[in-house]
């Protein structure tokens, strides 16, 4: 296991420091290394309103026996005023857009500014009120991408990432060692802290993860999977919409170039060897199409291999599929396909969806 600062030594030159914390595995180890310096802490945990109803249950249980703060954040508000969190903000759905124009378009927002304003920048405004000189959180160096909080050379507060070289294996192993409670979505292999059960974007996630996190919504609560689903369709519609009026009104050239790329992105990454013909690679294109669904139940976030229109295998990463394909057939053709998130609309939602943004 990786080397922990010396906490006896941090918490002597402060005399109140504050923990972030989310109810995930990282934050519960943070919270268990620091329980001997529990008359010294406050642990803060920002709620947006929009918790998962366990999860809140479950911080304020883990929390027990700490000077726990909890912080409302105001996420309806938020998102009224700048819009749905997406992965991708066209101009004319941001808040930027031209309110003059005769359609009013659907309300968009990076997810990060999202993220920062109602979960981050209240944790820093607390931070601040509280007069606490010391920080702890658990973000870790393989986590990568997200809010990094580092201290300066002349911040007022110490910035300690309590985990910062641990590796996961070292956080489960940790876990497993002291005997501490996990939220019930990690038996089923759903390791997160889940954070908004209404955000429709991947957050920073793989494509994968974030399916994994829409299938355990719509298993524990379907009532807020509905919901969840109504507004993943208004942010797809209004990416989908940006993207064909760009592609429409644009030269031949770049419609030429947006029509390649949606032809190839499910190419092989090896090329056909010659005499294999595009027939056969769109064959087993409409092969993967017709297995998808099946596959998404059962191998989601896996890499296939599908040739002559039969499934080979299925493989944990790109590399070691590519590799039996090459060993098995060569330059091809076969396809070489990660199994992402399913389709989430039939043509009937997606109707709906359009009928009733319209009225």
């Amino acid at each position: 296991m990786s080397k922990l600062p010396d906490l006896s030594s941090l918490f002597a030159r402060h005399k109140k420091a504050v923990l972030w914390f989310s109810g995930g595995k990282d934050s519960l180890v943070c919270l268990d290394l620091c329980r001997e310096f529990r008359d010294q802490l406050d642990v803060c945990w920002v709620n947006t309103g929009a918790a998962f109803p366990h999860m809140a249950e479950f911080i304020r249980k883990a929390t027990e026996g700490f000077n726990f703060v909890e912080i409302e954040s105001d996420q309806a508000a938020w998102i009224e005023q700048q819009g749905l969190p997406s992965d991708m903000i066209p101009v004319a759905n941001s808040i930027w857009r031209d309110v003059s124009a005769s359609e009013p378009k659907i309300l968009l927002q990076p997810w990060t500014a999202c993220c920062a304003k109602l979960r981050f920048q209240p944790g820093l405004d607390y931070l601040a009120r509280s007069g606490a000189t010391f920080l702890i959180h658990g973000q870790r160096r393989s986590d990568g991408g997200g809010f990094t909080v580092d201290s300066k050379p002349d911040a007022k507060v110490e910035i300690c990432k309590l985990l910062w070289e641990w590796s996961e294996h070292d956080v489960m192993d940790y876990i497993g060692q002291h005997g501490i409670e996990l939220p019930e979505q990690y038996a089923e292999g759903l390791v997160d802290s889940l954070d908004c059960w209404n955000c429709p974007t991947r957050a920073g996630d793989s494509a994968a993860k974030m399916a994994a996190r829409f299938a355990y919504t719509a298993r524990r609560y379907p009532d807020l999977y509905e919901e969840l689903k109504l507004l993943m369709g208004k942010v797809f519609l209004a990416t989908e919409a940006a993207f064909k009026e760009v592609k429409a009104d644009t030269t031949h050239v770049w419609r030429g170039a947006a029509e390649k790329f949606e032809r190839d992105r499910a190419v092989p990454k090896c090329a056909p060897e010659r005499g294999g013909s595009t027939s056969d690679l769109e064959r087993n294109i409409q092969a993967y199409g017709a297995m998808e669904a099946d596959l998404f139940k059962h191998h989601t976030g896996q890499w296939v291999v599908i040739h002559d229109r039969k499934l080979v295998d299925t493989f944990g990463t790109l590399d070691d599929a590519a590799a039996e394909a090459l060993r098995r057939f060569g330059r091809g053709p076969y396809l070489i396909r990660q199994v992402t998130i399913a389709p989430l609309f039939t043509t009937a939602d997606v109707n709906a969806l359009q009928i009733g943004a319209k009225t």
